[in-house]
């Protein structure tokens, strides 16, 4: 799981855009714990790999969630059409 994604839901909870049960660093860590999931931390290669993106999509976190699973080869857990246009990603939802 990238970084940036918590990031993104605690901005979201803290500006009244999002609602969860719990915190949001108590709520990742249950579905890290819950998923066996892994964080993925955000280096310069894949910071400059999102910058260099076309500008499909605007908002700078799904940038960096693309170029991570170009990078990595991943697959994106997303219903977002925008991340679906970039090449060499997949998605899925």
């Amino acid at each position: 799981m990238s970084v940036v994604s918590p990031w993104e839901v605690a901005i979201k909870v803290a500006g009244g855009k999002l609602r969860l049960l719990e915190p949001p660093v108590q709520w990742f860590l249950g579905l890290v714990e819950r998923y066996d999931l892994r964080e993925l931390p955000l280096d310069a290669g894949v910071a400059c790999a999102a910058a260099a993106l076309p500008f499909v999509h605007r908002d700078a976190f799904d940038r960096v969630i693309v170029a991570l699973a170009q990078t990595h080869g991943f697959t994106v857990l997303t219903s977002d059409e925008n991340i679906r246009r970039y090449p060499g990603v997949t998605t899925l939802w």
